[in-house]
């Protein structure tokens, strides 16, 4: 309702103010959407509330929302961690969040945060993406030396000293029975007599003589 709408604006109001006389930077960190319609309709009526008190003190608000929803701005249980990686980011009852959803909260606020005490990431390398127990600024670790290929010789590709790409010359002639069966796919002859000798009359053995036919004449 308005009269409740004024009195989070009051109460922001002085707690803004309170945190101005005391001269310290701060950071307001927005709510995230929740599984419940109503409950995510208030808390954007709230971020607005928060960030303008934030900003009119000399806070800096901290923008969460687009990290707890999906393209449309609904809700969303799981999506993408700091990585982007596919994890679960709430709970089942849609309010509180997993381990990896406050890791991705930490996030957000991280990097305001590092420039309010006056770290800063190693270069080229974000924050949330460091080792766990690393200390903050230490220098990146020096680059893993790579040992380089000597470039490969096209008149010695092989690199056994010769002086002629492969195919350049022409092979040799096949003599012996091994070089045929592999370069000529010729296997040699079968041995006389043997399971694979298929020669007819068989070698070796003299031929079949010649079957005669004999007539006997019948006497009466």
């Amino acid at each position: 309702s308005e009269a409740w709408t004024k009195e989070y604006e009051r109460r922001t109001e002085a707690f803004g103010n309170a945190i101005a006389a005391a001269k310290v930077p701060y950071l307001w960190v927005g709510m995230p959407a929740f599984k419940a319609p109503k409950m995510t309709s208030d808390m954007l009526a709230f971020n607005d509330i928060y960030r303008s008190t934030a900003e009119s003190h000399g806070g800096e608000f901290v923008d969460i929302w687009d990290g707890f929803v999906d393209e449309d701005g609904a809700f969303v249980t799981s999506g993408p961690d700091i990585n982007g990686q596919p994890v679960r980011l709430r709970t089942d009852d849609g309010i509180y969040v997993s381990k990896a959803g406050k890791r991705k909260l930490a996030f957000y606020a991280e990097k305001s945060l590092m420039k309010i005490l006056g770290m800063t990431a190693p270069t080229g390398t974000p924050a949330a993406y460091a080792p766990a127990g690393a200390p903050v600024g230490a220098p990146a670790p020096a680059p893993m030396a790579v040992d380089r290929t000597v470039p490969m010789l096209l008149n010695d590709p092989a690199l056994d000293g010769g002086s002629e790409l492969l195919g350049a010359a022409s092979p040799a002639k096949a003599d012996g029975p091994g070089e045929k069966l592999v370069v000529e796919g010729k296997g040699p002859a079968a041995s006389p007599g043997r399971a694979d000798d298929f020669s007819w009359p068989p070698r070796g053995q003299p031929a079949a003589a010649a079957a005669t036919e004999t007539t006997t004449a019948i006497t009466p």
